[in-house]
């Protein structure tokens, strides 16, 4: 097997790991899209109703699989001159 195959699977594999982290909480359709399109170093605010939805365990999980994640309530947006791009994730449904 070579390098390349190698990290190719390294990477199938950890999209499979976020997927299955992020449908605990999505609808597993909205896992498999955010999947695709998150990498390392996009900005994941993690947002919803202040309540247990489970906001600070999935931006937890996030962060230790290397994902630059932040809840909103943390959040202080800086001003910036140059075009970025975040995905927020909302949590508005009580775990119990």
């Amino acid at each position: 097997m070579d390098e390349l195959t190698t990290i190719n699977e390294q990477k199938i594999n950890e999209q499979k790991f976020t997927i299955e982290i992020l449908a605990r909480y999505l609808s597993h359709k909205d896992a498999e899209r955010i999947a695709k399109v998150i990498t390392k170093d996009t900005l994941i605010v993690i947002d919803g109703t202040q309540a247990p939805t489970g906001k600070t365990t999935l931006c937890n999980e996030l962060k230790a699989l290397g994902f630059n994640a932040v809840e909103q309530y943390f959040f202080k947006e800086e001003k910036r001159n140059d075009n970025y791009f975040k995905i927020v994730i909302s949590l508005n449904k009580f775990l119990f």
